[in-house]
């Protein structure tokens, strides 16, 4: 074979193997797996206490002091993280207290059921990486939404139920979050809920009602991101 005919052939068989390992090398280098705790949609589901502090009720024009047991709290959401520290969810709770007691000078009403449905848009900011301590950060949130529907079941009041629905409530949260895996994350958060005073409406009668409907609880949770 000529010398320059072998120098051609040679120069050909090295570019031949070059592409391919340069595309496969362009390839890897762009096709680098989303950071899930960066960007991305999430699912999160929690449970925990749901507490109701003593607040005023209104019943026919009679103010009671009302005393409320410590309940039960469940909420879903999804959501989505925008970077490092922010992210957006809708948030769906229920919740659910036992009456203790209505007591005023007049009359003291035992037994009973205070329950609400509530829908919330809630943005959460994480503190840096930098905060976090054994894989925990920290985090803080702010929401507004809707009490969709509160319910109070009476037992004392001759089983009278009042119920009001659609009113505008803010939230407040604090937490501590930490990653489970590649797309898992446990948290552990506090939230205040204010909706203030509340209409109802009486199921047996047009007997005017109202509840203050401030909230409080302690969730503990799961959230997946994908």
């Amino acid at each position: 074979m000529k010398p320059w005919l072998h120098s051609r052939l040679t120069r050909l068989v090295r570019l031949g193997l070059l592409l391919p390992a340069s595309a496969v090398a362009l390839v890897a280098a762009t096709d680098t797996p989303r950071n899930l705790w960066t960007s991305g949609w999430f699912a999160a589901a929690s449970a925990g206490v749901s507490i109701v502090p003593g607040g005023d009720v209104t019943l026919a024009g009679v103010t009671y002091e009302g005393d409320f047991s410590n309940g039960l709290l469940f909420k879903a959401a999804v959501g989505k993280t925008w970077n490092a520290n922010w992210s957006t969810s809708l948030e769906w709770f229920y919740r659910t207290n036992s009456v203790n007691d209505l007591v005023s000078p007049q009359l003291t009403i035992t037994g009973g059921d205070l329950a609400s449905n509530s829908a919330f848009v809630t943005v959460n900011y994480a503190l840096d990486e930098r905060w976090s301590w054994r894989g925990v950060r920290p985090y803080a949130g702010l929401g507004v939404g809707f009490i969709q529907e509160v319910d109070l079941d009476l037992d004392g009041f001759a089983n009278e139920e009042f119920s009001t629905k659609s009113e505008f409530a803010y939230q407040w949260l604090i937490g501590l979050q930490r990653r489970i895996g590649n797309a898992g994350l446990l948290f552990l958060e506090g939230r205040a809920i204010a909706s203030g005073k509340q209409e109802l409406d009486s199921s047996t009668a047009p007997r005017f009602a109202a509840i203050e409907y401030d909230t409080w609880s302690i969730l503990a949770g799961f959230r997946f991101s994908f």
